[in-house]
């Protein structure tokens, strides 16, 4: 096997284990807070699944960093380096990063402080925008970022792309904030 169909391979296992991760948090939190609380055991998985999705993102950054070498050296990166795709793609690879920082300094540290406790009491619903919104930006962001490496014959722009990656951001937290509302205020 090539150099090539190693990087290749880990990427497509880092974007697996990404989008894989993000989808069993998300399903993970949700099904946590329907009765109210985040017990230990429920905060455990979610920080197991958490190691997961960094993972993915590793391996998915490192070979990502390798197939971009590999490019340099047999043809240039140039024109790829400076398509919208391209460029869209590390955008939301970089917001992937930062958002995954934002979850680790706040959000799991709000979990934690609150095991056990009721999810609509004062101290903790305040916050519960920042939960919902780093969980909708993790999710949108995986699954937009396995898009733009899939799809071969994407033609857009990069405004047209992040214009419709935001919507799907805003679209998303108009659909956590109505679940929120039902689950855990019981509105």
């Amino acid at each position: 096997m090539d150099w090539y169909s190693v990087l290749v391979s880990g990427h497509i296992i880092g974007t697996a284990l990404g989008v894989g991760g993000a989808t069993i948090s998300d399903y993970l939190f949700f099904k946590s807070v329907k009765d109210g609380k985040i017990t230990a055991g429920e905060f455990s998985f979610l920080k197991a699944v958490s190691k997961v999705l960094w993972l993915g993102f590793l391996i998915l950054v490192f070979s990502g960093l390798g197939l971009l070498f590999l490019w340099r050296l047999n043809a240039g990166a140039g024109e790829l380096v400076f398509s919208s795709k391209f460029l869209a793609k590390m955008t939301v690879v970089s917001i992937i990063f930062f958002n995954g920082l934002l979850m680790h300094w706040k959000v799991f540290p709000l979990f934690e402080a609150g095991l056990n406790k009721p999810l609509n009491s004062e101290g903790f619903s305040k916050k519960i925008p920042l939960v919902y919104s780093t969980g909708v930006i993790s999710i949108v962001s995986w699954y937009s970022a396995m898009l733009l490496g899939s799809w071969r014959e994407m033609r857009f722009s990069y405004p047209v792309i992040m214009i419709f990656y935001v919507f799907l951001i805003l679209a998303g937290l108009v659909m956590a904030r109505f679940v929120v509302r039902k689950i855990i205020f019981k509105k």
